[in-house]
């Protein structure tokens, strides 16, 4: 999508993420004439394009909905049809409120990752997860936001840990394969006795690629995971290395702030006079 918030920044400061409303509003009436003019059937910007721009800005504000609330969507909800009053009048209203209850719910769910991952995770414990987000519900509560986390972040230190166990098998069995051509020549011809059979993770035991939860990392098979030693030192590694990828997460987003907010509505009315 087209970045339309190039210089609207406040300040040339890195850490400023503030937009200059004045400009803002300048370039959101500029823009929604330009569409409502070039558009191919020179559809006007009313009731229908709000409700469509509405629609397609809440998709984009939270799409994996781990951040609002129902009652976020509800209060954000009345803007619905006066999104075209706004374009037209030059007024801002769903933007930045939606921006100051994002901003809410970005300090509380840091608190509530933060929370569940200072203790050990229990990664023999199958989590159900719902791979498309379009089939969840928002959050309730903030109780409920916190389940959806602990599922979340169950699931990416499982997925973490698995993935490192495996790295580590696939480079004991390339070192030992080193090792075998070290050998004495004179074992060279002798017949390779097949090794016994031994409980190790591998991708083909602990992933199923046709319940995938993306393209690179399918579901993990609990069963099979619980019945395995588990691997202390690589798993308070997984739980690190979760966290870590977690707080450069939140600090990109509250770093992106105004700016990115104004770039997703913005995007979500050239978006709207889309006709695909």
């Amino acid at each position: 999508a087209p970045q339309v918030t190039s210089g609207l920044r406040k300040s040339s400061q890195k850490n400023d993420s503030s937009v200059n409303v004045d400009k803002a509003k300048e370039v959101m009436l500029i823009v929604a004439k330009l569409l409502e003019n070039s558009h191919y059937d020179n559809h006007p910007i009313n009731d229908e394009v709000s409700k469509k721009m509405y629609d397609l800005f809440i998709d984009k504000i939270d799409p994996g909905k781990y951040l609002f609330l129902t009652e976020d969507i509800m209060a954000l909800k009345k803007y619905e049809k006066s999104i075209d009053d706004e374009l037209l009048n030059g007024t801002m209203g769903l933007e930045p409120e939606s921006l100051r209850l994002k901003k809410i719910r970005i300090e509380q769910v840091e608190g509530i990752y933060q929370k569940i991952l200072s203790s050990p995770i229990d990664i023999s414990k199958a989590v159900t997860m719902v791979k498309d987000p379009k089939d969840m519900p928002w959050c309730n509560s903030v109780e409920e936001l916190n389940v959806r986390w602990s599922q979340i972040i169950h699931q990416l230190v499982v997925n973490t840990y698995v993935f490192m166990i495996i790295e580590k098998e696939q480079a004991s069995k390339t070192e030992k394969k080193g090792n075998e051509k070290a050998t004495d020549a004179t074992k060279k011809d002798e017949p390779v006795k097949e090794p016994a059979k031994e409980t190790k993770l591998s991708e083909e035991d602990l992933a199923d690629d046709s319940l995938a939860i993306s393209e690179d990392k399918p579901l993990i098979d609990y069963e099979k995971l619980s019945k395995l030693p588990i691997d202390e030192s690589k798993l308070k590694e997984a739980q690190e290395k979760t966290k870590k990828n977690l707080d450069i997460r939140f600090k990109r987003l509250k770093e992106e702030g105004e700016v990115a907010n104004f770039n997703i509505y913005m995007n979500a009315l050239c978006d709207a006079f889309d006709p695909h």
